[in-house]
């Protein structure tokens, strides 16, 4: 029988009117139930109606599926935020010149944050994570267009958006980083990892015909990456995921120098703890089409304090 786990923090979950306290479903072999969730403040509830077919939970829009094998399934739900019908209320504005075109940029909130670039005639909207602060604005000349540069502070972090104009916006860039450095023709934007070793990425970018192109990456170990044997394959992941494949090498023994890791393991976009939990096996998340997540395990063999072997795990469904 299927079994749900239902992500809802501090809402209340309903299935088919009743109350579910402990966050937790176990649906039929074929069943059609109703899902209400309360929703956290400035968004809107949801009730919709979930599926099994065959013992297979149905995607829906609504909600964000998780697979864990075994007939297992995590659902957290997609909230709306309540729109906001007041007029939009301006809270930084600034602008810049260049061959005779002023450009305006208006940072102002509606329901959330956005800012506005524009001129007499053309608009741009980008919606920003959070409010803005320090906002530069800076205009360059690139072949036959300008280039729009904004960079702001957003919290703790450094927001950076890029657009050509030539008669059109066109966005380059809408990014959320840790640091960001110009160096004649680069950006270097730092991302730091909240990772057990504090992994630091560095990526350099080049504009080049029309766009931003990746042309270096450095990886780096802010903290020494010593842990406990039941902690190693975690560590592995977390250093496979940001890029980090010196100490993916590091972590393992000779029986694994050679191995091309990220072809084994593939693209995964999150580490998952298990639903029953077996030591040294570890769960990766994937990415389907439609935005939900299958997730695919892994067992991994320690001796030595070092990473002996990995091999794939498959549940009987």
């Amino acid at each position: 029988m299927p079994e749900l786990f239902f992500e809802t923090a501090r809402q209340c979950l309903l299935i088919n009117g009743a109350p579910a306290p402990d966050l937790r479903y176990r649906a039929a072999h074929n069943e059609t139930f109703g899902v209400w969730i309360t929703a956290p403040d400035g968004c809107l509830p949801i009730g919709i109606t979930l599926r099994t077919v065959h013992g297979v939970l149905q995607p829906h829009p609504r909600v964000r599926i998780c697979d864990y094998g075994n007939g297992q399934y995590r659902v957290r739900a997609n909230f709306c935020k309540i729109a906001d019908f007041l007029p939009p209320v301006p809270y930084l504005q600034s602008c810049a010149t260049i061959d005779k075109v002023t450009h305006y940029l208006t940072c102002y909130r509606q329901g959330g944050y956005a800012l506005t670039i524009e001129t007499a005639t053309e608009t741009h909207t980008l919606h920003t994570p959070a409010e803005l602060s320090d906002v530069r604005l800076r205009c360059n000349r690139v072949g036959n267009c300008q280039m729009i540069v904004i960079r702001a502070d957003c919290g703790r972090r450094k927001y950076l958006a890029i657009l050509l104009y030539d008669g059109d916006y066109r966005p380059l860039m809408d990014t959320l980083c840790d640091a960001i450095e110009t160096r004649d023709d680069c950006l270097i934007l730092t991302d730091d990892i909240d990772d057990m070793t504090q992994h630091r990425i560095v990526r350099t970018l080049r504009y080049e015909a029309g766009c931003y192109k990746e042309t270096d990456r450095r990886v780096i170990c802010r903290r020494p990456a010593s842990c406990a044997d039941e902690l190693l394959c975690y560590q592995f992941c977390e250093s496979l995921h940001c890029g980090d494949l010196t100490l993916c090498r590091d972590l393992c023994d000779r029986t694994l120098q050679n191995m091309d890791y990220r072809a084994y393991f593939g693209d995964f976009v999150e580490i998952c703890e298990c639903p029953q939990y077996r030591p040294h096996r570890i769960g990766l998340c994937y990415a389907c089409p439609n935005g939900d997540l299958q997730v695919r395990y892994f067992d991994f063999t320690i001796r030595n304090g070092l990473i002996h072997s990995i091999a794939r795990y498959i549940e009987e469904r």
